[in-house]
This record gives structure tokens, sequence and C-alpha cells, in this order.
């Protein structure tokens, strides 16, 4: 088994978890996630 990296996971473990939802709601999802991302990295720089 390849080795995946925590970036990786978690992605996969959005992909799993959006899977159900309706194409708007996945959107959003993922819109929500990556600000939030962004964020960590911003306070993480300060």
């Amino acid at each position: 088994m390849k080795k995946i990296s925590k970036r990786e996971s978690m992605v996969m473990e959005l992909v799993k978890f959006v899977q159900g939802k309706p194409t708007e709601e996945k959107k959003k999802i993922a819109y929500a996630y990556f600000e939030k991302k962004e964020y960590e990295k911003r306070r993480k720089l300060n």
C-alpha cells in the first residue's frame, strides 16, 4: 500500500463525507473547508 500524506487523507475523508450530499452543498462544504485551511495557515505565520 502506498503511503499517503496527511493532506491526502484529509481530502479523502472530505470526499467520503460529501459523497451523499447534493452538488450545491458540496461546493459550500469544500469552500468552507479551504477557507478554514487558509485561516489556519495565516494564524501559524503570525
